[in-house]
């Protein structure tokens, strides 16, 4: 992963973006699926910030940039916002 291509307040999503910034959705829905409700916990709450705001405002507005919204470090983080709002209907249901 380039971090050249997270701005730097993100860096700290960094972890959970290497966990769950898997491609595959049904891979990544099984794996949220296996979560013990303490695990579900915190996938479920970890952008509730004005950093993971920040963060999705990020994705809509490179949405357009073709050469970053094709990187795997995009893509990376766009499955990783994916599982955190999958776990959160989860966590709900």
């Amino acid at each position: 992963m380039n971090l050249d291509k997270i701005p730097i307040e993100f860096h700290s999503f960094i972890p959970l973006i290497k966990k769950w910034g898997i491609y595959d959705e049904w891979e990544r829905n099984e794996k949220v699926r296996n979560l013990d409700k303490k695990e579900l916990t915190l996938l479920a709450h970890s952008l509730n910030s004005a950093k993971g705001d920040k963060l999705f405002d990020w994705l809509a507005e490179k949405s357009d940039d073709l050469e970053l919204s094709c990187s795997d470090e995009y893509i990376n983080i766009s499955c990783f916002a994916m599982a955190y709002e999958y776990a959160k209907i989860r966590l709900k249901g």
